[in-house]
């Protein structure tokens, strides 16, 4: 799809001159999963998760097809976003000595949290995503959110950076996929991003917008064409873009050019409560 962030010839898009690879993301696991279901036992799987597959071939030809990069940049936005969180060490597998910057769109590993610690659990169980967990990063759940693997990918690797973009009451993620109010989202992304800033102020920094949209590198939904299914109300999910997703007069798409750019004014910004 030619969303905004993937467009060579849009002005406000700071990755328009980069080698790109596309991932489609299908199968609902956050590019975690392996695992099948067969939930009416009539032999047939009904769920498919292959998202850690489909993750870990794509990042084979990646590497392949670049062999020598002077950095990377993995985005994802959505799900998409979730899966650059499972991605970032599998990334710095295929390519070990380069920076790596992540932008993740509208997926900032936000759960039920102590309310509900239990959800996370559940879903690692449903996508069969255990292994993507190291060890040493035991604890990373604890707090029934997904952050903890981002903070471990921190500490583990220096030459690291993460952005994250949200909209502070994404109604996509924070009611659809979790099932909480606006104002509890909204609690856990404020809590959960500022405790990664203190830990790691150099390099995480986030760009929290007011309102309920979901999403700020695609712009439109319609840049998906055919891969919408016909079920799906277009007017019912509202995309920002690089332009329009923004705190104040911070837009999305300066605030990645400064990331790339290794500006000072890459920092962290938002929106009132």
């Amino acid at each position: 799809p030619n969303g905004e962030v993937l467009n060579p010839e849009l002005e406000a898009n700071p990755f328009r001159t980069f080698d790109m690879a596309f991932l489609p993301y299908c199968d609902g696991s956050l590019f975690a999963g392996d695992a099948t279901h067969d939930d009416d036992d009539d032999g047939e799987d009904d769920r498919i998760h292959a998202g850690l597959r489909n993750l870990s071939a794509a990042l084979d030809v990646i590497a392949e097809e670049f062999p020598e990069p002077s950095r990377v940049v993995l985005a994802g936005a959505s799900g998409g976003g979730y899966g650059t969180i499972v991605a970032t060490p599998l990334l710095r597998v295929a390519f070990p000595d380069v920076p790596i910057d992540i932008v993740n769109d509208s997926g900032p590993g936000i759960a039920r949290g102590l309310s509900e610690p239990e959800f996370i659990g559940q879903l690692i169980d449903e996508f069969g995503a255990s292994r993507v967990f190291p060890p040493s990063c035991a604890d990373c759940i604890d707090d029934g959110h997904l952050t903890g693997l981002m903070d471990w990918s921190l500490q583990q690797d220096p030459n690291l950076r993460i952005a994250v973009f949200s909209f502070v009451r994404d109604f996509v993620i924070g009611t659809m996929f979790l099932g909480l109010s606006g104002p509890e989202y909204e609690a856990f992304l404020r809590e959960e991003m500022s405790e990664l800033n203190e830990l790691h102020p150099e390099r995480f920094q986030y760009l929290l917008a007011s309102g309920v949209s979901h999403t700020g590198t695609f712009g439109d939904i319609t840049v998906f064409g055919g891969l919408i299914p016909d079920s799906l109300d277009s007017d019912f999910i509202d995309l920002a873009g690089l332009e329009d997703a923004a705190v104040g007069d911070v837009k999305l798409g300066e605030w990645l050019g400064w990331m790339l750019a290794g500006d000072e004014r890459w920092t962290s910004y938002a929106a009132e409560p």
